[in-house]
């Protein structure tokens, strides 16, 4: 990862039903797939559940601001009709040095901004 001071992630926790799982298991595959092969600037997209599969929650990083919007035109026009059919987002934190463009584009999400209070990166 870089170091520098680009980088951008969030976490969206979502409530699912049991019933949706294996729609999500395959919609989490394809997507995976599709953003693995097509979004070099991301970073981590990594789904995670509790054991009932009840709550799901998606941790995503970027190299920056720009790939982040990106990546969230792609969502749109592919798949969010599909995931949010199948998940109900319950909130979103974000992380980093998200441009403000960036901030305009997850607002409809009414998400939590964390601002980076130390550490480091590698």
């Amino acid at each position: 990862m870089s170091a520098s001071q680009t980088w951008v992630s969030w976490v969206i926790q979502c409530e699912v039903q049991a019933s949706n799982r294996d729609k999500l298991v395959s919609l989490s595959e394809e997507m995976s797939s599709d953003f693995l092969a097509n979004e070099p600037g991301t970073l981590n997209f990594e789904w995670s559940v509790d054991s009932a599969f009840g709550e799901l929650h998606l941790h995503e990083r970027y190299a920056d601001s720009p790939t982040a919007l990106g990546h969230i035109q792609t969502f749109g026009s592919k798949y969010a009709e599909r995931f949010l059919a199948a998940a109900a987002i319950k909130s979103v934190t974000v992380y980093g040095f998200p441009s403000k463009d960036l901030l305009d584009a997850l607002s409809a999400m009414s998400p939590k901004i964390l601002e980076r209070f130390s550490g480091f990166t590698r």
